[in-house]
């Protein structure tokens, strides 16, 4: 978290109650979405072209089902020039809210991207082995070669065919 996305991200959180948490938490992950699947759409806000009416009308449009708190927030922030960093700030508000819910967040890297589907299986195997909810992003690293690597914290759960491979190679290099 920067400075900068870590506050406005906690002026989004003080307004959001106990029960909207997870509410909230869903509308940033759609937005997320929406700006990993439309680069356009921050550039489009981000635009000196567009008037200041404009840009809140597509908000207005894009965002019609969000809460109106959550609409009002992207105002601000592409009022205050920082629609650039939208994205690290609803990943630092997600980030809050997680943390106030008492899940843990960590990586899993994989060949390919995961499958929803798969991603949840190794989210409930983490979250079993550590003993509270975890939640996972997924990122792709060609140089595993198979498998999975998770990271939460410090700690580092590696099922990977590169990891695999240099175990057998130090075994096999031990043991002359």
């Amino acid at each position: 978290m920067s400075e900068l996305t870590k506050r406005y991200a906690e002026g989004l959180f003080v307004l959001v109650s106990k029960e909207e948490y997870l509410d909230y938490k869903e509308e940033a992950k759609l937005l997320q979405s929406l700006i990993n699947d439309n680069p356009d759409y921050i550039s489009t806000l981000d635009s000196a072209f567009l008037s200041k009416k404009e840009k809140e009308d597509l908000i207005d449009k894009t965002l019609k089902d969000f809460h109106p708190y959550f609409r009002y927030f992207v105002q601000i922030i592409c009022k205050n020039h920082r629609v650039t960093e939208l994205n690290d700030i609803l990943q630092d508000f997600i980030s809050l809210i997680n943390e106030r819910l008492g899940i843990k967040e960590g990586l899993v890297y994989s060949v390919s991207p995961l499958s929803e589907e798969e991603k949840q299986r190794i989210e409930r195997s983490v979250s079993k082995s550590e003993g509270e909810k975890v939640e996972l992003v997924n990122l792709v690293d060609i140089s595993l070669l198979g498998g999975v690597k998770v990271l939460i914290g410090d700690k580092v759960y590696d099922g990977s065919l590169k990891n695999k491979l240099n175990n057998l190679k130090s075994q096999l290099l031990g043991g002359r």
